[in-house]
């Protein structure tokens, strides 16, 4: 299955949060054998979002931390500007090609989730297909 990179880090999160509820032995499995999967490739986005980070972001000399422009926005170096939007799309566009076992939507319908978790894994649910 191909997904988005940066996906793989998010079902990643939220498949560890899910780790540590009590679930039915087969939806522990699949998330057990999503989570092995989904470590490589989580730890590759995460290490291309540093070196995103700094190789286009600004930090303060004096405390190492990223220099905002405005709240919740960071400042680019200077004369990167074009490079940085570029590399970002890049970033965001980069597909990888992962082996993922669908959980069974009927197997976590009474697991809360938030609707940040659910939106991470909703390519991994498999619902019932509708008969007419």
């Amino acid at each position: 299955m191909k997904i988005l990179s940066r996906q793989t880090h998010e079902a990643y999160t939220t498949l560890q949060e899910l780790a540590n509820i009590k679930l039915p032995f087969k939806v522990s499995l699949i998330i057990s054998r999503n989570l092995k999967t989904l470590q490589k490739e989580s730890e590759f986005y995460i290490e291309q979002e540093q070196n995103f980070v700094r190789d286009y972001l600004e930090f303060d000399p004096e405390t190492g931390m990223l220099i905002e422009s405005a709240p919740g926005v960071f400042k680019i170096q200077e004369g990167k500007t074009e490079e940085c939007y570029k590399a970002r799309a890049d970033l965001d566009a980069f597909e990888v090609d992962v082996d993922i076992k669908k959980i069974p939507l009927d197997a976590i319908e009474n697991v809360e989730l938030t609707p940040a978790q659910l939106m991470a894994i909703e390519f991994m649910i498999e619902e019932e297909e509708e008969h007419d």
